[in-house]
């Protein structure tokens, strides 16, 4: 009986310390040689950079999931039998002739798109083929901004938005749909933008000196919008009295009273060009400080200083993004309900404001330097939303933005 009782002892510690190599599946937490040997597989094939350590941590099934969404497998993030035989098929061994052929072809699609992710101001590392972390942050960046799904992969999907807005972009930074559409727009924008800066000249007759800074700012600013959005916006500000313009205070738990105010006929007009505001994030309660520079169809707007900076990325989980986030507005002690994407673009923080630059972050090229607020961490300025807002880039309403009004509006502070 004793006797049995050891053997049986001997078979479950044998197989406990073996399990890793007869189990079905590695996985987060695995250990051993078997983990070992799936690290090294995955460097061979790009997917990989970290140290064969024989741990399956969160660098290995980051790897494991970028494998398994290239081959049009469920990211599971663990090796079970499909993934196992995939990765160590003929077909995807780099030991095989075929491989290296399309390991190459691989390489030369990620330097490809890292030049296009490095142009839009989404990655700054070295255009080298290599699949790094750099570069997979800059393609979950890419995918945010593009509504898709964040795999930090380039899948077929990807990689074609990435030529499509290589294409795009080359007609012009801001859109068109060809080169004729893209000058017409242009010199239709640059006309009524030449009124604009007539009419605030005229305002600013009296003005003091600081006021006509942010008159020219906003002139200058809108004489940046030469695209075919721009180019109708004159017309597009009598027509943004949408329906439904609800202006009505939702009751909340705080001090103040929430407001929902229509962009065209309220927001714009309470939250001005050149006011100072405290953004408080819905989710969090964290709050930054801020200043509205530029913008016509929503508040283009940048933070204040470099600990604004900082707390506003933490609240965007440590990086810039432009996923929209549920924002309270506060300004001269009235809370208005907004939506915010953090992601600072068409500016450079280290030129003067307003005169015309090359390479304006996340891409934009060359223009009107869209950055007011300088040594505060960011190059141009973000996007804030309020009830009917537009973008500037297609016009239009965006759903998500208005989504997270409706959420802010709700909050209880």
């Amino acid at each position: 009986m004793k006797k049995s009782k050891v053997f049986i002892f001997l078979m479950v510690l044998i197989f406990s310390l073996t399990s890793v190599t007869f189990a079905d599946t590695l996985k987060f937490g695995s250990k051993g040689s078997e983990v070992t040997k799936l690290q090294a597989q995955l460097k061979k094939l790009g997917y990989f950079n970290g140290k064969t350590t024989g741990y399956f941590g969160s660098e290995t099934k980051a790897a494991l999931k970028k494998f398994q969404a290239k081959k049009g497998i469920s990211t599971t993030g663990t090796l079970g039998p499909q993934t196992t035989k995939a990765l160590y098929s003929s077909g995807t061994s780099s030991r095989s002739s075929t491989s290296k052929v399309q390991s190459a072809a691989e390489k030369e699609v990620i330097k490809k798109a890292q030049r296009i992710l490095n142009k839009m101001g989404l990655y700054n590392g070295k255009v080298d083929g290599l699949y790094g972390k750099m570069t997979s942050k800059a393609v979950e960046r890419f995918q945010s901004l593009n509504g898709m799904k964040l795999t930090g992969v380039i899948d077929k999907e990807t990689e074609t938005k990435l030529l499509n807005h290589f294409a795009t972009s080359a007609v012009s930074s801001r859109g068109g749909s060809n080169g004729s559409d893209s000058q017409t727009s242009r010199i239709e924008a640059v006309k009524a933008d030449k009124e604009e800066v007539q009419l605030l000249s005229a305002d600013t007759n009296t003005a003091t000196a600081e006021t006509k800074a942010e008159f020219e700012a906003a002139a200058v600013s809108e004489t940046a919008e030469t695209d075919s959005a721009a180019a109708s916006e004159g017309e597009e500000e009598s027509q943004g009295l949408e329906e439904d313009a609800d202006t009505e205070p939702v009751e909340t738990d705080s001090k103040g009273k929430i407001e929902v105010l229509d962009w065209w006929t309220a927001a714009n007009k309470v939250f001005a060009r050149g006011s100072n505001a405290k953004v408080i994030d819905v989710r969090t309660g964290k709050s930054f400080n801020i200043k509205r520079t530029y913008g016509r169809n929503h508040a283009d707007c940048e933070t204040l200083t470099k600990e604004d900076t900082k707390i506003m990325k933490e609240i965007w989980g440590g990086e810039f993004s432009w996923s929209r986030r549920p924002v309270i507005v506060e300004i001269d002690g009235r809370l208005l309900a907004a939506s915010m994407a953090a992601m600072p673009h068409a500016g450079l923080d280290n030129k003067p404001a307003n005169v015309t630059v090359s390479s304006r972050s996340l891409g934009y090229g060359r223009g009107a330097n869209l950055d007011a607020v300088k040594n505060n961490g960011i190059s141009g300025h973000f996007d804030i939303h309020f009830k009917n807002s537009r973008t500037h880039g297609t016009n239009r309403v965006d759903a998500a933005h208005q989504k997270a009004i409706k959420e802010a509006a709700a909050a209880k502070l």
